[in-house]
């Protein structure tokens, strides 16, 4: 998310992408995302994989939805040049529709433990971190569904104007900003 910011003016800067040190900073961050891509791929797909509605398996489908967040970065941030070049090694990733399905059956397994809680300890409210402004972007820009994609919109912008008093606070607010421009 910080190179997503450090680069941002140089969004479509072909000058400023050809230079050898850009160019290396933006290979490492593509071959980390390939890395971890392929790990959770793998994982998903051992003999001993965590069981489907389980809550390691749901673990799993999120990190996935991160490092989809962070290949959409990745595209938008030197517009795809790199990772044209390194496209094939991307292992495939769950569709949103099915990220979705799964979600909500998470949403189903986890409903019974909380039926019993007073909703006064249940409403935690929503987690402003770097975090979610990935995942929050991949729905908006992704979905099918506009009004999916507009309430992901209006969390995006919620975290823009969200004042925790933690540390990354003002980061959070940059990398967020810059997300709702590329949905723009």
């Amino acid at each position: 998310m910080s190179r997503c910011y450090e680069t941002s003016a140089h969004s479509g800067d072909a000058t400023f992408w050809s230079q050898p040190e850009e160019q290396k900073q933006q290979q490492a961050l593509v071959i980390r995302a390939i890395k971890l891509a392929t790990l959770f791929q793998t994982l998903a797909e051992a003999p001993n994989a965590p069981q489907p509605r389980s809550n390691n398996f749901f673990c799993i489908q999120l990190d996935q939805l991160n490092i989809c967040c962070a290949k959409i970065l990745l595209e938008k941030m030197d517009c795809c040049h790199l990772l044209d070049s390194m496209r094939l090694m991307f292992p495939e990733f769950p569709t949103l529709n099915e990220l979705r399905q799964q979600l909500n059956a998470l949403v189903t397994i986890i409903r019974p433990y909380t039926a019993s809680i007073p909703s006064k300890k249940l409403n935690f409210g929503f987690a402003h971190d770097a975090d979610i402004v990935g995942p929050l972007y991949y729905i908006a820009v992704r979905c099918g569904d506009s009004s999916v994609k507009n309430k992901a919109s209006a969390l995006l912008y919620e975290v823009n104007k969200f004042r925790g008093g933690f540390w990354d606070d003002t980061a959070i607010q940059k990398v967020a900003k810059i997300a709702m421009e590329a949905i723009d």
